[in-house]
């Protein structure tokens, strides 16, 4: 009699998931995280997702800490028609933070994000309790495979500092 094995891979096991409400345009939003967390995110190809004859595209914003191998992507819940995340359509942008991160950097990277006077609330998510988060890792990681392909440079650039 054979055996059958069944893998589990929970993705969400990987992220953080921050959520921020505020009225700025990603690219302000991107400048004052960069200055007040030190980051530097930049704008990569939009966050597509087909939705049968269209697709839907959000803004994306990626950046490496490259001292833990943690990579941060900012993403727009919404765009003029569509919302990416049905569950939190009060909140305007997600950060997401791939990689090994502590408790406690997390939180001080959260409250530096409330520093911020023209956030309204920035708060982090258990990714588990979102429905579609497993889809949006998956989608995420797909779309920065093909970006990689088709531009012909990683996302995930290894540089010495």
């Amino acid at each position: 009699m054979s055996k059958k094995f069944k893998l589990e891979y929970k993705p969400s096991e990987d992220y953080k998931f921050i959520c921020i409400s505020c009225q700025l345009k990603d690219y302000r939003l991107c400048f004052h995280l960069n200055k007040k967390l030190g980051f530097d995110f930049k704008k990569i190809k939009d966050f597509e997702i087909p939705d049968g004859k269209k697709t839907k595209a959000f803004s994306l914003y990626f950046f490496d800490y490259l001292d833990n191998q943690v990579y941060f992507y900012l993403i727009a819940n919404k765009n003029v028609n569509d919302i990416l995340i049905s569950e939190l359509k009060h909140m305007d942008y997600f950060i997401l933070i791939h990689g090994a991160i502590n408790e406690k950097k997390s939180q001080t990277f959260i409250n530096k994000i409330k520093e911020i006077p023209q956030i309204l609330m920035a708060n982090e998510i258990n990714p588990d309790k979102i429905k579609s988060a497993n889809n949006l890792f998956s989608d995420l990681e797909l779309h920065l495979m093909h970006f990689q392909l088709k531009e012909k440079k990683p996302v995930y650039k290894k540089t010495q500092r």
